[in-house]
């Protein structure tokens, strides 16, 4: 592979984005460092939040890039419903 589609390759990896854990954060697509610094997180968006990472292994491609990490967090919790016990309450 050439230089230029690897450093392509990488970067549309950043891009794509990567799970994101609570426990052990993001993980570098390219050198699969774990644990990534946070840049910047956004405000949640329903049960989804993203975040964007930048990894500092010193041979990571991405790193010398200084390229960007998009992470993705679910909320694996269900979401209260309005009407919870509102049965009950009418009987």
């Amino acid at each position: 592979m050439s230089s230029k589609k690897a450093i392509a390759a990488a970067i549309i990896l950043a891009q794509a984005g990567v799970d994101y854990s609570p426990k052990t954060g993001a993980t570098c697509p390219c050198c699969k460092a774990e644990n990534l610094r946070v840049r910047n997180t956004l405000a949640w968006s329903g049960n989804m939040r993203i975040r964007f990472h930048l990894c500092t292994t010193p041979s990571c491609l991405l790193a010398v890039l200084k390229q960007g990490i998009k992470s993705v967090e679910m909320d694996r919790e269900p979401e209260p419903q309005a009407n919870a016990g509102g049965a009950c309450a009418r009987a």
